[in-house]
């Protein structure tokens, strides 16, 4: 178990460790979804990033405590098991807390309570991921909207259209992966 918010692990390179939001437990129209129906959602908060996913972030704009919307089938879980409050008192000498089952604060979740002293711990999922499973961030929109984060489109100011007129010509037969095709 950990201290108080203390993560399970650092992620490495171009990993990001993300917490997943609670799907939605009733529909738009305001019929209430039994939890065996209810989708996965797929947007979270970024909770902690490996040094490459942090460099990719930033030139990119985001940061850690960004909402983002990811893929389905992105990341792997781990779980956090950790103290979520202190408790009020110190348990008595020589004895481990008391934990003691309570309701659950969230989807895929399992919270406990120590008798002795009141502290709260919490056991909930969280995902491993690649930086580039990230398909959308919310955080990040509503920054640009407000005003605090602009995006400037520079254009590569090295090459020319006389240099790309006068370039080596592009090999048109080969058949791109990505759909993308190149005119001679």
């Amino acid at each position: 178990m950990l201290k108080f918010d203390e993560l399970p692990s650092v992620p490495l390179n171009d990993r990001i460790m993300v917490r997943q939001d609670e799907p939605p437990e009733e529909s738009v129209g305001g019929i209430l979804i039994p939890q065996a129906a209810q989708i996965q959602a797929r947007t979270g908060t970024i909770l902690s990033a490996g040094l490459r996913a942090m460099d990719i972030m930033f030139d990119n704009g985001e940061q850690i405590g960004d909402r983002i919307e990811f893929g389905q089938f992105a990341g792997v879980w781990e779980e956090w098991d950790h103290i979520v409050k202190a408790g009020k008192k110190m348990c008595p000498d020589g004895v481990d807390h008391a934990w003691a089952r309570r309701p659950a604060p969230g989807y895929r979740s399992e919270a406990y309570e120590c008798d002795a002293c009141g502290a709260i711990r919490h056991r909930e999922p969280i995902l491993i991921m690649n930086v580039g499973d990230i398909l959308t961030n919310i955080t990040k929109a509503e920054r640009i909207r407000s005003g605090e984060l602009t995006l400037k489109r520079y254009e590569n100011p090295t090459v020319h259209k006389y240099e790309r007129a006068n370039a080596a010509p592009i090999d048109t037969t080969a058949n791109p992966t990505n759909g993308v095709t190149y005119a001679a």
